[in-house]
């Protein structure tokens, strides 16, 4: 795109207060604004990081207890757990924590962010081979609340539309085991 005339002091008149205002945000002088946005980048990467380990740790702790809150029913440790604002990523790590080491357990999460609910099912490979599958468990839990997925035998996530109802779909899974 070519820029001609009058134009061309336009354009670098636009170009030069987009500069001014980069600087006055980075709190920096003009000629260190690349350096500036450079060094708060790689500060965010690295606050990023920390804040990973930092879930991460918390996680863990978050693991052990439920292990040691989980209900025992037909020989399977049942965890439901409900949380806010958390994403399927954090359940799926949630659920990466508690099974190595564990035997017998059936976890049944849910998350509600911005009024849904991410429901997540995830089974150690002992109870699998019970019988029980996470995908045929996660469609019953998840239709409670007007929703649905599916997935593997030991792992599955869904969906659903109606937070008010997670507890009740929390509490069939007590059901269906």
């Amino acid at each position: 795109e070519a820029v001609t005339g009058t134009g061309v002091l336009a354009a670098a008149n636009e170009n030069e207060e987009t500069v001014s205002r980069i600087s006055e945000i980075l709190k920096s002088n003009r000629s260190a604004v690349v350096e500036k946005a450079k060094a708060s980048a790689e500060e965010l990467k690295a606050l990023k990081k920390e804040l990973d380990e930092l879930k991460k740790q918390l996680s863990s702790g978050e693991a052990d207890e439920l292990v040691k809150n989980a209900r025992e029913i037909n020989g399977i440790k049942l965890i439901t757990a409900e949380f806010k604002d958390k994403n399927i990523n954090d359940l799926r790590a949630l659920s990466d924590d508690i099974k190595p080491g564990n035997k017998g357990i059936c976890m049944v999460l849910a998350t509600v962010s911005d009024a849904k609910v991410t429901f997540l099912v995830s089974l150690t490979d002992d109870v699998v081979e019970k019988g029980l599958h996470a995908g045929n468990l996660i469609k019953q839990i998840a239709a409670v609340c007007g929703g649905g997925g599916g997935g593997k035998a030991d792992m599955a996530q869904a969906g659903g539309k109606d937070p008010s109802k997670v507890k009740e779909a929390l509490s069939l899974a007590e059901t269906l085991i």
